[in-house]
């Protein structure tokens, strides 16, 4: 599972093609790339269409189906619904800020006691894929 939110939209890409390398391997032979887009519930509607616009482009290394949008409300931790949409799955990758640490500490890599497997992705900017 891919996570992509409005706060760390630039790690997308990275994402996507460190799932499709990772897909390579033997050992992952028949796996699954989903992605998960996760937006507050007033940019929803415009972020949704971004992503679609994207991957018609071909920006966005992806099938629509197998994106899923999930709208926030503001009481809905971020953490709290990724822990439970990817519970079962084998791998989650979650983009972060660097300035998030810098602020945060180890807080960023906290509370996802739910997950097995997670990689934490960051980039400067956005990688583009062609």
């Amino acid at each position: 599972h891919i996570w992509i939110t409005l706060d760390d939209y630039e790690n997308g890409n990275l994402m996507i093609l460190l799932a499709y390398i990772i897909l390579g391997h033997p050992e992952w032979k028949g796996g699954e790339i989903k992605i998960f887009a996760i937006y507050p519930e007033k940019e929803i509607a415009k972020q949704k269409e971004n992503l679609q616009n994207m991957i018609s482009a071909g920006r966005l290394a992806i099938s629509p189906n197998n994106v899923v949008f999930i709208s926030r409300n503001e009481q809905a931790s971020t953490k709290a619904i990724i822990n439970e949409k990817s519970k079962d799955a084998d791998l989650t990758l979650i983009g972060f800020h660097g300035k998030a640490v810098m602020h945060d500490k180890e807080e960023v890599f906290g509370g996802y006691d739910a997950l097995g497997n997670i990689l934490f992705v960051h980039t400067e900017k956005v990688k583009a894929i062609s």
